[in-house]
């Protein structure tokens, strides 16, 4: 059934109406134009007086932030391992003669570490 489908045409327009509303051109949405901007650092409205300090107070005035910020941070480590071991064997006797044997062993480690560090902003 698949291959049958498949062998068949495409519709063709045989006809083209010159006002066919299948190809009528579509219309743009009308833009609204933007509100006019009046500046970023004078407002209009906003009157300057010169005995005025010139802290801000309104909507629109300027800022200045300061940020200081400061981190020190130290980190120090120090570790001590020791380990002994002893063996000993004796009363053994081989032919007559007397087996005796002594093993010792001894480890150790010592370390230490340290780290610093220091941010600002």
């Amino acid at each position: 059934m698949l291959s049958i489908a498949a062998c068949q045409q495409l519709p063709i327009f045989d006809t083209l109406e010159e006002n066919d509303p299948r190809f009528a051109p579509v219309s743009a949405a009308s833009m609204i134009p933007p509100n006019p901007s009046n500046g970023s650092i004078y407002q209009s409205g906003y009157g300057v007086s010169l005995f005025d300090d010139h802290r801000a107070k309104r909507v629109g005035d300027v800022l200045t932030i300061i940020l200081s910020e400061s981190t020190v941070s130290s980190k120090s480590t120090q570790a001590n391992t020791k380990k002994d071991n002893s063996s000993a064997v004796g009363g053994a006797t081989f032919h007559g003669l007397s087996i005796e044997a002594a093993m010792e062993a001894s480890r150790s480690f010592t370390g230490s570490g340290g780290a610093d560090q220091s941010n600002s902003l």
